[in-house]
């Protein structure tokens, strides 16, 4: 978490919004080849790395493609999830 809200003041946020974002962080962990989002599911949840490195990709059929990896210090952030939900 401090990563994160080191991250917040290079940001230039104040004190009292990176208190307010703070209490409303959930820290989760995650075992390895945890699937964070099925495919069709919109994403509720902003994630961000912390440690370790997660993978996105995509299916068509049998094949796979690796979209990206996220390092510690990204943020993971389905921008159609966003926008979808927003219609909703």
């Amino acid at each position: 978490m401090d990563q994160l809200i080191q991250l917040f003041r290079k940001l230039n946020l104040s004190e009292p919004l990176i208190t307010d974002i703070q209490s409303r962080i959930k820290m989760l962990s995650v075992a390895k080849k945890t699937r964070l989002l099925s495919p069709g599911q919109l994403q509720e949840n902003f994630y961000f790395v912390s440690e370790g490195i997660v993978r996105s990709w995509v299916t068509s059929g049998e094949r796979e493609w690796t979209k990206a990896f996220y390092s510690p210090g990204s943020f993971l952030v389905s921008y159609a999830s966003v926008l979808l939900l927003n219609k909703i």
